[in-house]
């Protein structure tokens, strides 16, 4: 009997709101185990005092967080959002190269999305793009 290999997936969640819309697949994905091989990246805003440390949500709902990546520059101008994203940038590809994930699950349209779509994109990783170009911030993306 020849053995199934599992699909290594990559949840990347940046915020308290896609974490919300990313938990069922997450569930699901662990709940089919024999198929699935989840990796759990928070980075974003869950990292941040201010904000609550929602990553603590994440881990109260029993999924392992393999990588915390520190990736939001302070500031609300478009300067830090750059930053953000460059910062993003830098740390991605290590986190990506020790994973080595088959599909990369991003959620939505903003700034740290673009940063993972990117990354991945260019590291030849297929991706999972949810909720995203709906027109509010979603603009970075359009712009692209």
């Amino acid at each position: 009997m020849v053995s199934k290999k599992r699909l290594r997936v990559c949840v990347a969640t940046c915020n308290r709101a896609d974490y919300s819309k990313l938990a069922p697949i997450m569930f699901g994905l662990k709940a089919h185990a024999e198929s699935f091989e989840l990796e759990v990246m928070v980075l974003g805003s869950h990292l941040i005092d201010d904000y609550g440390n929602t990553f603590r949500m994440i881990e109260q709902d029993d999924f392992d967080v393999g990588s915390k990546l520190h990736t939001i520059v302070r500031g609300e101008d478009e300067a830090a959002m750059v930053e953000s994203v460059g910062l993003a940038l830098v740390k991605l590809p290590d986190v990506l190269q020790r994973l080595r994930p088959d599909i990369l699950v991003v959620h939505g349209d903003r700034f740290d999305a673009l940063a993972l779509a990117t990354a991945a994109a260019l590291m030849n990783i297929r991706i999972l793009h949810l909720e995203g170009g709906e027109g509010r911030i979603g603009k970075h993306f359009a712009a692209i």
